[in-house]
C-alpha cells in the first residue's frame, strides 16, 4: 500500500497540469448543462473536450510506466505490478470519475432531482464509466509505448466503430429502446477485455498476446451489437419485464378498412403502387397501459407456393389509434418485393404477420 501511494503521489506532481485541465473542463460541463436547462447555450461540446481531455491524461499517466519496451527506467526500480496498477486505478478515480461524480451531482441539485434517492443511480452510472470508459483507455494505452501510437490507435477504433454504424441496416426508430440489449452485451466484452489487457499487461508484460486478444474482444464486442436480430433484444427485454403475463390478456386480429367489405381487411395499392397497407386490431388492453407497436414483419404466401418476407424495415411508419379504453388499431404500410406483387396482384395470396409491441404498465 506504501509503495501504490507513493507512485499515486509520484503520478499526481508529474501530471499536475493534466489534472487541472480536466477538473476545469469537469467545471465548465457542469456549468455549461446548467445554463442549458434554463434554454440558455449547449453542453455537448463540453461533454466532448471532457472525454478527450480525460482520455489523454488516463493515456499520459499509464505511459508514464510504459509496458512495452526494454529500456524503462521503473522495470529497474522494486516496483510490485500490484502497486503499481493500484496506483494507477486509484488515479484514475480520484481524478477523473470523481470530478465526472461531482459535476453529475450538481447537474442533479440543479435541474431538482432528490439526490438521495437518486445516489445509487450515481454510483451505478460512475461504475459504468470506470469500468467501461476509463479502463479500455488505460488498456489501450498499456499496449503502446508513446503517446503518439495511443492516440493513433484511439483513431484507429473510432474509425473502425463509425465504419461499422454507418454500415449497419437502419433499423426502425420504435426499435430504439432495445438498442441498449446489444449495447450492453458489446460493452460487457470491451469491459473484460480491458480488464484481462490491463492483468496480463502489468503482471507478465505479454506484448503480443495482450495486443491479439484486445483485437479479438473489439471484433466480439463488434460482432455483438451489429449480428444481434432485433428480435432476440425484444425476447431479452420481455424476460426482464416485471410484469411479463400483463400482456396475455391482449387478442390481436386482422383490422378492417373503412367502406370495404367483410373479407378485405388489406388492401394492396391503396394509396402507393407496391404499397400494402396492414391495419390490425387490438383489443384487451389493460386499464391504465399503454401500447407502443415495435415493429411488424409478414409475409405473402402465392397458390403455388412462392413467398415475399417483408422484414421491419420494409414496414417503416406504424400508427396507432385507440378506439377505446381497451383497444387499438396499429396500421402501417409496408413495401414487398416489387416483382412478386406484381406478378401475384390479381390471385389470391396468404397473409402470415406478427406485430411487435412493448406494454407499458403503472409500476
Amino acid at each position: 500500500m506504501r509503495q501504490a501511494l507513493h507512485i499515486f503521489k509520484k503520478d499526481v506532481r508529474y501530471l499536475r497540469y493534466e489534472i487541472a485541465l480536466v477538473l476545469l473542463i469537469a467545471g465548465v460541463f457542469a456549468a455549461m448543462h446548467a445554463r442549458a436547462s434554463h434554454g440558455l447555450s449547449d453542453s455537448w461540446w463540453a461533454q466532448l473536450a471532457l472525454v478527450v481531455a480525460s482520455a489523454f491524461l488516463i493515456g499520459r499517466l499509464v505511459l508514464a510506466e510504459a509496458i512495452p519496451g526494454d529500456r524503462q527506467f521503473w522495470i529497474t526500480r522494486p516496483y510490485r505490478w500490484r502497486s503499481l496498477l493500484g496506483a494507477k486505478l486509484l488515479f484514475i478515480v480520484v481524478f477523473v470519475n470523481l470530478p465526472l461524480a461531482l459535476a453529475h451531482l450538481f447537474i442533479l441539485a440543479v435541474e431538482g432531482f432528490p439526490l438521495v434517492s437518486n445516489l445509487a443511480g450515481l454510483f451505478w452510472t460512475q461504475f459504468l464509466l470506470f469500468t467501461l470508459v476509463s479502463l479500455p483507455f488505460a488498456a489501450l494505452a498499456a499496449l503502446n509505448s508513446g503517446i503518439v501510437p495511443f492516440i493513433f490507435s484511439q483513431l484507429i477504433v473510432l474509425a473502425a466503430v463509425f465504419s461499422v454504424q454507418e454500415l449497419l441496416p437502419p433499423l426502425p426508430r420504435w426499435l430504439d429502446g432495445v438498442e441498449w440489449v446489444p449495447a450492453s452485451l458489446a460493452l460487457f466484452f470491451l469491459g473484460a477485455t480491458a480488464v484481462t489487457v490491463l492483468l496480463v499487461q502489468y503482471k507478465s508484460r505479454r506484448i503480443l498476446f495482450s495486443r491479439w486478444y484486445a483485437l479479438g474482444g473489439i471484433a466480439a464486442a463488434v460482432l455483438v451489437f451489429a449480428a444481434m436480430p432485433w428480435p432476440v433484444a425484444l425476447a431479452v427485454q420481455s424476460h426482464l419485464s416485471r410484469q411479463p403475463s400483463l400482456g396475455s390478456s391482449i387478442t390481436i386480429a386482422a383490422g378492417e378498412i373503412s367502406g370495404q367489405p367483410n373479407g378485405l381487411p388489406y388492401l394492396v395499392a391503396r394509396a402507393k403502387p407496391g404499397a400494402l397497407y396492414l391495419p390490425i386490431l387490438m383489443q384487451g388492453i389493460p386499464n391504465g397501459t399503454e401500447i407502443q407497436a415495435d415493429a411488424v414483419t409478414a409475409s405473402l404466401e402465392a397458390p403455388d407456393g412462392h413467398k415475399a418476407r417483408v422484414s421491419a424495415t420494409d414496414c417503416p411508419d406504424l400508427r396507432r389509434l385507440t378506439t377505446s379504453v381497451n383497444s387499438a388499431m396499429i396500421s402501417t404500410t409496408c413495401f414487398p418485393d416489387p416483382v412478386f406483387l406484381s406478378r401475384e396482384r390479381d390471385r389470391p395470396l396468404t397473409l402470415h404477420a406478427s406485430l411487435y409491441f412493448t406494454l407499458f404498465g403503472n409500476a
